[in-house]
């Protein structure tokens, strides 16, 4: 999580209240991380997530569901009631609470809006107000169109004779949901692709570290279908190195 400047309220006897605020905003200031950190609108899939970090003396689980909510200026859209969990996604002892969010509804926030976007979540814990910001880079779903859905190539295409290849049909994507364990590799050679190819399709910047609970494209090549049942909703940790080697 990024660090947010917070001051010290205090009540009219001089003693330091628990609840910090946030520069410029009357509420608590919460740490959030968005997932993707690099949002394609063309690609196909189901909901971008959030987790939200409170400061100490706060409970993410008695968040209430009903008023959280994904801003991009003016513009928010509500937080999906299922599924959601309370964690420690970024392994920094400090629990966090996944939501989240319709992946088109987030898209139609964008209105066409691209580049580095600030996006700000929102929402009311135990009677007080809660906000945090993260930015993430919105692609050009036109000029990355090729980049979304890549052909797997095929023995014998007539490459190394320097004949010009023929022309792959689209790659159909399902969703999958990470599980408990799941490495890229794994769920590569489960859906009979590469890290590689998984990496690109999803843009992930750090394939090293995927979210249990998060949703990525694969190709559609007759693997296992995945994902926790509906409304399940499990603790999750990071099934790999966390972000920055640490």
């Amino acid at each position: 999580m990024f660090p947010l400047a917070v001051l010290a309220a205090y009540d009219v006897s001089g003693s330091a209240s628990p609840e910090p605020f946030q520069a410029g905003f009357g509420g608590i200031a919460a740490s959030v991380d968005i997932a993707p950190d690099t949002l394609n609108p063309g690609r196909q899939g189901n909901f971008v997530t959030a987790y939200i970090e409170l400061p100490k003396g706060w409970d993410v689980a008695e968040i209430d569901m009903d008023s959280v909510q994904l801003c991009l200026d003016e513009d928010c859209t509500n937080a999906e009631e299922h599924p959601t969990a309370v964690g420690d996604e970024d392994q920094d002892g400090i629990p966090d609470r996944m939501v989240k969010f319709s992946r088109q509804a987030v898209i139609a926030l964008l209105g066409g809006r691209m580049g580095d976007l600030t996006f700000r979540v929102k929402g009311e814990v135990s009677a007080s107000t809660f906000e945090g910001t993260n930015t993430i880079r919105v692609l050009d779903s036109q000029g990355d169109a090729e980049d979304s859905e890549p052909a797997l190539p095929e023995e014998g295409s007539g490459e190394a004779a320097g004949e010009e290849p023929p022309s792959a049909p689209p790659m159909r994507a399902v969703e999958y949901e990470v599980r408990l364990g799941d490495t890229l590799t794994d769920i590569a050679a489960r859906f009979g692709t590469t890290r590689e190819a998984l990496t690109q399709l999803n843009g992930l910047e750090d394939p090293n570290a995927i979210l249990y609970g998060s949703t990525l494209s694969v190709p559609d090549v007759g693997g296992e279908p995945g994902g926790a049942a509906a409304g399940v909703s499990p603790q999750y940790s990071r099934t790999s190195v966390p972000r920055g080697g640490q």
